[in-house]
């Protein structure tokens, strides 16, 4: 035990200094000089432990842990990069090995080695819960493609004026157009194909724009212009970041080179919010509970897995038992106010006093749910008559019960 509570120390030194080494630090100064003599020194104690443990177990047992393995990489790394300090920079990329020294400390602690057992074990589970997300991630992005690429955009509003900009949002026949609205359009620019537009042709909200010099941009930084950007967006927003952005522009769009407008199609929502409960919450269970079942399976091979059957259900009885709680045994009252009380509020004697009640409970939550801002009068009166005749029907439940229950009815949870 002390063997193990120095290496312990030595390794939590060694990854202090570690997070406290800076690059940038002059290589002469006293505190390079210093960081590099306990190197020395937490590399030598590591070799030391490395040959302790290869002489104690032997080398072909040594290796046969995976642990082992990382500590002796360790100590590799640690000796050659030591050995070309002060020559050239072959070697010099093995400073990035020491980032390991920190995971030696798995090696000491049986509980944290159990998790990280748990999920090397649960990574064939987790690449079928990938695989499961992908496809999903597929359906939506190409049924987003489907409908909203190209829509993510609009006519920059501060380039416009109001008239300009009604225009851009409803764009109306050509030959409908006034010769004040002909006006506002450069014909002359490279952008604008105004002298093309036939009379009967309804031009685009972009096009439009670019013959008001407007400039059209993005609405959102995402968009569904392909199946891979898609990606990127449910990616994004599976992380709940930014997803009402995406939604609220889904929601105003109005198809390809058309101006958006606010709430124009909120069925929109129901889409991202769908995806979020299968892609975010969903998912995200599947993943957890994979990684939780391989940790109870390897719990159970380490722990119970060592107890003989008999033990095994001796210990599960005993959880059982601490679980349980015994229940007060309800007896029928033998005076006649009180008896006739119990027999109309048990379920057992009159099982309608229970349902009676549950209809009451859904009907005033479904009153209180109602209740909106800007309601009428009559609405407010007829909701609170309703509220008090609710109140009194649950007294009077209350009141029947302390008859005839007595003490028993404050003593249940």
């Amino acid at each position: 035990k002390r063997f193990d509570l120095c290496l312990t120390c030595v390794i939590i030194m060694s990854s202090t200094i570690l997070a406290v080494d800076d690059p940038l630090r002059n290589p002469r100064s006293h505190v390079a000089v210093a960081m590099l003599v306990l190197n020395y020194l937490f590399t030598t104690v590591f070799l030391v432990e490395f040959l302790i443990k290869v002489i104690a177990h032997g080398g072909t047992k040594y290796i046969q842990d995976r642990w082992n393995i990382l500590d002796f990489t360790t100590v590799i790394a640690s000796i050659l990069e030591l050995s070309n300090v002060k020559g050239g920079k072959t070697l010099r990329v093995l400073r990035a090995f020491r980032v390991l020294r920190p995971l030696k400390m798995i090696n000491r602690f049986h509980e944290v080695k159990v998790v990280v057992d748990a999920l090397l074990m649960s990574l064939p589970a987790v690449v079928d819960v990938g695989v499961v997300l992908l496809l999903l991630f597929l359906v939506f992005s190409v049924f987003g493609v489907t409908f909203l690429k190209g829509t993510f955009y609009k006519c920059l509003e501060s380039s416009l004026t109001p008239e300009e900009l009604n225009l851009v949002t409803y764009p109306r026949l050509v030959g409908e157009l006034t010769s004040t609205e002909l006006s506002w359009l450069d014909v002359e620019s490279s952008n604008c194909g105004a002298n093309t537009w036939e009379v009967g042709k309804i031009p685009t909200s972009r096009e439009i724009c670019a013959c008001l010099n407007g400039d059209w941009v993005q609405t959102i930084p995402q968009n569904f212009n392909n199946v891979l950007r898609g990606f990127a967006l449910l990616f994004e927003i599976s992380t709940t970041e930014s997803w009402v952005d995406v939604m609220h522009a889904a929601i105003d769009q109005r198809g390809i080179d058309i101006q958006p407008v606010r709430d124009n199609n909120r069925l929109w929502a129901l889409f991202f919010v769908i995806f979020l409960v299968l892609g975010a919450f969903f998912i995200i269970e599947l993943f957890v509970g994979v990684i939780i079942e391989n940790f109870s399976r390897l719990s159970e091979i380490k722990g119970l897995g060592l107890m003989t059957d008999a033990q095994r259900q001796w210990a599960s009885t005993q959880q059982f038992i601490m679980r349980i709680r015994p229940e007060v045994l309800l007896r029928r009252p033998k005076r006649k106010l009180r008896a006739i009380c119990y027999d109309f509020i048990m379920p057992g004697s009159n099982p309608w006093f229970d349902r009676f009640i549950v209809a009451i409970i859904i009907a005033n939550s479904i009153s209180i749910a109602t209740i909106s801002f800007g309601d009428s009068d009559e609405k407010s009166m007829f909701l609170g008559i309703l509220n008090l005749i609710f109140s009194s029907i649950f007294v009077i439940e209350a009141a029947l019960k302390v008859i005839a229950l007595g003490k028993g009815y404050f003593q249940s949870r």
